[in-house]
């Protein structure tokens, strides 16, 4: 008996479904790690179980600091659900950050459902970039070094938004190859790339006692454009006779290109700090970064020492490239999103898709549609597709558009479709929904032709950005 129980053990052992766990870091080499809840990441990164981004990052794998949701989040806009949004008559938004960051990206999350036909109307005091993720997300990314402390919405009823998010970047360092002058025990350089910030007392680094000259560096193994590096300092313990945060007093931090040229160099010689902030603008092409000691009084020690417990870079990939590992926009014809790939422009010839991954149909004598893929038709006086890029298709009657989108004088929308430019499609009964919900036909449907934000204000270091 004792025997049959043994083999539907085993048998249950063996043939039983594996379980995922729950893993802290992901990527091909473990080098990415997990900011989804509870650490509920799939081996790309994914949130899986039905968590979401942890507060204070979003994207795709979570990757990038949202500076915003760090200091705001009980607000609706900032608290990371993109299924919680702003109500009617919601008024004008406050948010306030408790000290002022370098920021590279705005997200705009609308309700999920709604389709926008054109960006909404930011117009921001940089030059900026915009990319439609969907119908429904937009990202505004900023160009030039911006700062931001205090942001300001303002709009008539900003209904149906749902999240803000302020891009501060991801970490670069994460899982890069550090080296430091000398080893003082086991406190190897890699302990200050390897995510542990909150167990500095165990996992830090450290130079040797016999080093007169030490330094510590973090060697990139991508394409780096940078704005902030953050260095984590060991516990200061005043008045003790080995302070050890003084360790981290009176250094350089130098930046170096891909050239091995100084493009940034930066002294610290205020007082001990537990966490440094150092602002570097938007630095291009950077291979490495390296902090030498300047001390000349020692304190206690006989030789100046470098420790550390983490070292944060903030950036991401240079242009031209993307995804975490820095892919190049191969299928691009420019730059094309970080995150997605998402070409900046057109698709090089042949190709087509958000990250012009897909090749267009053999048969297509003109370039096929960069959004859809189907092919290009000859059109004399009508406009098959209308739009900045080409990329609103027409639904009047036998494609009689304008440019500007609008049917010919005598034209109608095709059967199903409905608004000014006939970019609302009739999937249920309209009259219902506006019984329902009050809404008139123009702004019922699943497309909103503008933003309901009248303008953002963005206050940073002494100057102010109108989002329009």
């Amino acid at each position: 008996m004792w025997i049959a129980r043994l083999e539907c053990v085993l048998c249950c052992i063996l043939f039983a479904a594996p379980v995922v766990e729950p893993s802290v870091w992901f990527g091909p080499k473990n080098e990415f790690l997990c900011h989804c809840e509870k650490n509920h990441c799939n081996i790309h990164g994914e949130c899986v179980h039905g968590s979401k981004c942890s507060r204070g990052w979003f994207g795709r794998t979570c990757q990038y600091f949202d500076i915003l949701g760090s200091f705001n989040n009980q607000h609706t806009l900032t608290d990371g659900d993109d299924k919680t949004c702003l109500g009617p008559n919601s008024g004008n938004v406050n948010l306030t950050l408790g000290a002022t960051y370098p920021f590279s990206s705005i997200r705009l999350v609308y309700q999920d459902g709604m389709t926008l036909s054109k960006a909404p109307d930011l117009v921001l005091g940089c030059a900026t970039k915009t990319y439609a993720l969907n119908n429904h997300i937009w990202d505004y990314f900023c160009e030039d070094y911006v700062t931001v402390n205090h942001v300001e919405l303002k709009g008539k009823t900003p209904h149906n938004l749902c999240s803000v998010y302020f891009s501060g970047g991801r970490n670069m360092a994460l899982k890069q190859h550090a080296i430091q002058s000398s080893l003082y025990r086991k406190c190897f350089a890699h302990n200050a790339v390897n995510g542990e910030k909150d167990n500095c007392q165990l996992d830090y680094t450290h130079t040797s006692t016999i080093d007169s000259d030490p330094y510590f560096e973090v060697h990139f193994k991508y394409p780096s454009t940078i704005h902030l590096v953050k260095i984590y300092n060991r516990k200061s313990e005043p008045n003790t006779r080995t302070d050890i945060g003084l360790r981290l007093k009176d250094f350089a931090l130098k930046i170096f290109d891909s050239q091995q040229t100084l493009t940034h160099q930066h002294q610290q010689s205020a007082e001990v700090q537990a966490i440094y902030n150092i602002e570097v603008r938007n630095l291009e092409h950077i291979e490495k970064i390296r902090i030498d000691s300047l001390k000349t009084q020692l304190d206690f020690d006989k030789v100046p020492m470098i420790s550390i417990c983490e070292i944060e870079v903030y950036g991401d990939c240079d242009h031209g490239f993307w995804d975490l590992d820095c892919k190049k926009c191969e299928s691009c014809s420019g730059s094309c999103h970080k995150e997605t790939g998402q070409c900046e422009n057109e698709c090089s010839a042949g190709y087509w898709g958000l990250d012009c991954q897909n090749k267009c149909d053999e048969d297509c004598a003109n370039p096929c549609h960069r959004e859809t893929g189907r092919c290009e038709k000859e059109s004399i006086g009508n406009h098959t597709w209308f739009g900045s890029r080409k990329q609103y298709q027409c639904n009047c009657e036998d494609d009689h558009c304008h440019e500007d989108g609008h049917c010919r004088p005598g034209v109608k929308c095709y059967n199903g479709w409905f608004g000014k430019y006939c970019q609302y499609v009739n999937r249920q009964n309209e009259q219902n929904k506006q019984e329902a919900v009050g809404y008139t036909a123009e702004n019922a449907g699943l497309v909103v032709e503008h933003s309901f934000l009248d303008y953002i204000v963005i206050t940073g270091n002494s100057q102010i950005i109108h989002a329009l």
